[in-house]
């Protein structure tokens, strides 16, 4: 039964099964439509058919559903934070159409899966794969977790040898990356002028707890402004990695995506921060327009 969304907002996929079923007993748990056959693959179209999926199982057949899509997957973590991700993008519209119930059963599922498949075999399988440490979107990626330009560096350079000095079928593959590269070291060595030869940290220290850091950011998502519309715009897959991304703890170590997620949880009151732990972000709004 197609969902009709007004506002559709889809998430690309690292991995994307579509299978012609052979039988009628598994169409069911199958990504399938004939615009795969006529037309080359889009995101947006795989993220309406897994949605729609998701949405309209019944409650006993819907985890039966995500072991067969797991099941085909070389990534489930991934697969499964992407999922979350078009989930949430769509949320608010989804709730205006009374799938509420359905969105927080979907999160719950999401989260006990993750604890099934954790980033970590993640980094297992695909170390396996020499080729993956050459896909220039993996290596951008893994830069986002590097704290200062010095890191950074040695990490490009450290892949720009290992990808001269690979097989021709390799360098086949990722046509150019070596080029992709010296333009990355080039854009560091110009913040590093622009900052006066020191190094750049790409990351702020938070000394405090992490969830009296995330629940700022919620409060901001719940309080109004001005003109209505609420302090913070934002999906949480997208506040996510803002906060990661930006922010570490004073041990230099990174904070861990799924305890940031159940912070960001409007049910999930209880891994807020109360009383005098809590910073009060609507009584400094209105503190400063009082002054």
């Amino acid at each position: 039964m197609p969902i009709h969304l007004k506002n559709f907002q889809w998430v690309d996929f690292r991995e994307y099964p579509i299978n012609k079923p052979l039988s009628e007993n598994v169409e069911l748990f199958n990504i399938c439509s004939p615009i795969f056959d006529h037309e080359p693959f889009r995101h947006e179209v795989y993220c309406r058919l897994l949605l729609e999926k998701v949405l309209t199982l019944s409650n006993m057949t819907l985890e039966k559903f995500f072991d067969y899509q797991l099941a085909m997957i070389q990534s489930p973590y991934y697969w499964l934070t992407s999922l979350e991700a078009l989930v949430d993008r769509n949320n608010k519209e989804l709730f205006h159409l009374g799938h509420s119930h359905r969105v927080d059963k979907l999160f719950h599922l999401i989260d006990n899966k993750r604890i099934r498949y954790p980033e970590s075999f993640e980094i297992e399988i695909s170390s396996s794969i020499s080729t993956d440490v050459f896909i220039f979107e993996n290596i951008k990626a893994h830069l986002l977790t590097l704290s200062t330009s010095k890191e950074k560096k040695i990490h490009l350079l450290r892949v720009k040898t290992d990808f001269l000095q690979s097989c021709y079928t390799v360098q086949k593959m990722n046509p150019g990356l070596d080029k992709h590269i010296d333009l990355e070291l080039n854009y560091i060595k110009i913040l590093e002028e622009i900052n006066g030869g020191s190094q750049v940290h790409s990351k702020l220290i938070w000394n405090g707890q992490i969830n009296q850091l995330v629940d700022i950011f919620f409060q901001c998502l719940q309080i109004e402004a001005d003109d209505g519309s609420t302090l913070l715009e934002s999906g949480t897959e997208q506040l996510v990695n803002f906060i990661i991304n930006n922010f570490r703890k004073k041990d230099g170590s990174n904070f861990i995506a799924s305890t940031i997620r159940t912070i960001l949880r409007p049910a999930r009151y209880d891994k807020r921060p109360k009383g005098h732990k809590k910073i009060n972000v609507e009584k400094i709004t209105k503190k400063s327009k009082e002054e």
